[in-house]
Parts: structure tokens; sequence; C-alpha cells
């Protein structure tokens, strides 16, 4: 009954007599596997993430720079 309120797998199993123990085990191994997929793919997108928008500042600052120059040089052509 418990287990259907929280919604998590129930296995009856019996230690002293090994009935049911290898099926828990397997459960148990199988659920931290997938955590540590979902960890793991939420760290790969993090650092992605990351990664991008260090590119788009970068990309930001040359325009910038690029655009300032652009000035410089027209006001330098235009005292000519």
């Amino acid at each position: 009954m418990l287990a259907k309120i929280y919604k998590c797998p129930f296995v009856e199993m019996s230690a002293l007599l090994s009935a049911n123990v290898d099926i828990l085990w397997n459960e148990v191994i199988r659920k931290l596997y997938k955590y540590e997929r979902i960890v793991d793919n939420l760290i790969v997108e993090k650092q992605q993430n990351q990664q991008k928008e260090l590119v788009g500042r970068i990309v930001e600052r040359t325009r910038r720079f690029a655009k300032s120059c652009e000035d410089w040089i027209t006001t330098k052509i235009v005292a000519i």
C-alpha cells in the first residue's frame, strides 16, 4: 500500500531465505545508474550553455570593438 502511495517499486524479499534479494539489488543498481546518467547529462548541458554564453560575449565585444575602430577610422579620414 505504501509503495502505491509513494509511487515507488515494491519487492517482497527475505534476506534469511535469500528470496528476491537479486531482484532488489538489480533494481537499486539500475536506479542508481539511471540517476547518474541524468546528472551527467545535466552537467554536459550546463557546460555547453556556458560555452555558448562565452562565445556570445566574445562575439559581442568583438563587434563593439570593430564598430568603435570603424568610427575612429572614419573620423580620421573625414578630418583629412
